[in-house]
């Protein structure tokens, strides 16, 4: 017969260890789930084998290992990139009175690729015609613009390659890239006298003779009333896509703020613009004071764009796209003046994305 002991009397009952060890275990548990879930760094990683939890660097990505693994951590290329449209593709050539986005769209990827390569499709050499390579994420509409080129920068008429930075994008991506064209021949010009409040947040009336723009520089406030007492709501409701505005400091012409206008909203009192941000002044922006506010509204002028029947019939995702002005974008078939290589990669299930340099 197994005797129970009373720890008062310096003895340890059967029941007062069994509850120690059960102590015991549970902590013992704890520290295994913990050294389960901590990482290690492993540096410089040439693609060795790692165990799991193990975090690497495998430019331009940072990596951490769900398994033990011997697959290389980075995606890896997979086939050679190559161009979405024909090098002679049969184009029909149209025009239109405003600007014209023209591009492609891509949608319903199910695994990672990367945008290599831009080209666009130039249709003319003059000096007045604008083209920009543009980008819009489709879920957040965030808008990014490439520098404005002038035709004639151009050496010839048909495809020229363009410079844009490398773009990742993968499964729940929905990215459109356009090649916008605009013929700014002639302008309608506007310079008043305002005061500079710097930024806010608020999407308020910056009040009676005051501009101020948003702190991410997406909205431009500005008051129908100049600091002279101007009435300058008519010329505010003349601003359209493309327009071009700037706030320059009243005392020195380097401190400024250019943007590019997507669209205008009538507050009653004040204006609110949709912008992107063209470039800042190289004394930066412009002091809290006294500003000059300008405007450039194109005038509309015909532009000609192209468009191939048929370009991306069968492709799985990706779809011509064309937008005229601030119309709703049209999607189709047809290939437009904008052509992209996109490199495809496979990634390995025992890695998970931890951070990305690029």
């Amino acid at each position: 017969m197994i005797r129970s002991y009373r720890p008062e009397y310096g003895q340890l009952t059967i029941e007062y260890m069994q509850r120690e060890l059960n102590r015991i275990k549970a902590f013992a548990d704890e520290v295994s789930a913990a050294s389960e879930t901590a990482l290690s760094w492993v540096h410089p990683y040439t693609g060795q084998c790692v165990p799991k939890n193990t975090q690497v660097f495998d430019n331009p990505f940072t990596m951490v290992s769900n398994t033990n693994t011997c697959d290389r951590a980075a995606p890896q290329p997979v086939g050679v990139p190559s161009w979405t449209l024909s090098d002679t593709p049969t184009w029909n050539t149209l025009s239109h009175t405003g600007i014209v986005y023209g591009g492609l769209r891509i949608s319903g990827l199910t695994t990672l690729y990367e945008v290599t390569n831009y080209r666009a499709w130039i249709s003319s050499l003059s000096p007045t015609v604008i083209y920009r390579l543009v980008a819009v994420d489709n879920d957040t509409q965030r808008m990014e613009l490439g520098a404005p080129i002038q035709g004639d920068k151009f050496s010839a008429t048909g495809w020229n390659e363009m410079v844009g930075s490398g773009k990742w994008i993968g499964p729940g991506t929905d990215v459109s890239i356009f090649l916008m064209s605009q013929d700014v021949s002639t302008t309608t010009d506007y310079d008043n006298p305002y005061n500079y409040i710097g930024d806010s947040n608020q999407e308020n009336d910056p009040g009676a003779g005051n501009v101020e723009r948003r702190g991410d520089n997406s909205t431009v406030r500005v008051s129908h009333t100049d600091s002279g007492a101007g009435d300058r709501q008519a010329e505010l409701n003349a601003l359209i896509a493309g327009s071009i505005v700037k706030i320059i400091d009243a005392v020195d012409a380097t401190q400024y703020l250019e943007y590019q206008v997507i669209s205008t909203t009538d507050e009653g009192v004040w204006q609110s613009i949709s912008v992107n941000l063209l470039s800042e002044g190289t004394g930066g922006e412009p002091s809290n004071g006294a500003v000059r506010f300008t405007s450039e509204i194109p005038v509309a002028a015909a532009v000609d764009y192209v468009e191939e029947l048929g370009s991306y019939s069968g492709a799985a995702h990706i779809q011509g796209v064309l937008q005229l002005d601030e119309g709703a974008p049209v999607y189709s078939s047809q290939g437009h003046g904008i052509d992209i290589t996109f490199q495809e990669y496979s990634v390995s299930p025992d890695w998970n994305l931890s951070g990305y340099s690029g």
